[in-house]
């Protein structure tokens, strides 16, 4: 198991769109791949499974999506349960709300070993465009927070 909780701020005016918030990575294979969060078009919470590797994504249910607020501080809390089967599990809380409760592929191989977390604008899938994102108080464990 692995919990994570940061506090994110991402000012008004700010096209928050296909940020990467949050990567946890290995870099025992080629190009570190691993389990991040991102803000999906429509500025909603989403995961991906990072950079090479096979697996789906965990998206909000269509239609339900809570959208990121800006200029004031939000809470992430994700738990994940570590699987390179299906039987792994992501669950996301935005401000204490549960909006992301997925199973599947979590690690890329059996016996990875996450060694790498990336906390703020981690990626940006937008060339050429300035981003700022504030961020604070962050914890990780083995143990829930």
């Amino acid at each position: 198991h692995v919990w994570f909780s940061g506090w994110f701020l991402i000012p008004e005016g700010t096209d928050a769109s296909k940020v990467f918030l949050w990567d946890l990575e290995t870099t025992q294979l080629r190009n570190s791949p691993g389990r991040r969060l991102f803000l999906q078009d429509g500025e909603s919470v989403a995961s991906d499974l990072g950079k090479w590797w096979g697996g789906k994504a965990f998206r909000q249910p269509q239609n339900a999506e809570v959208k990121f607020p800006k200029d004031r501080w939000v809470q992430l809390k994700v738990h994940l349960l570590l699987s390179e089967g299906n039987d792994g599990l992501m669950q996301v809380w935005q401000d204490g709300k549960k909006i992301l409760d997925a199973t599947g592929k979590t690690l890329p191989r059996a016996g990875t070993i996450y060694d790498r977390m990336q906390v703020g604008v981690t990626a940006n899938a937008r060339a050429n465009r300035t981003q700022t994102v504030y961020v604070d108080d962050v914890v990780i464990s083995n143990r829930p927070i």
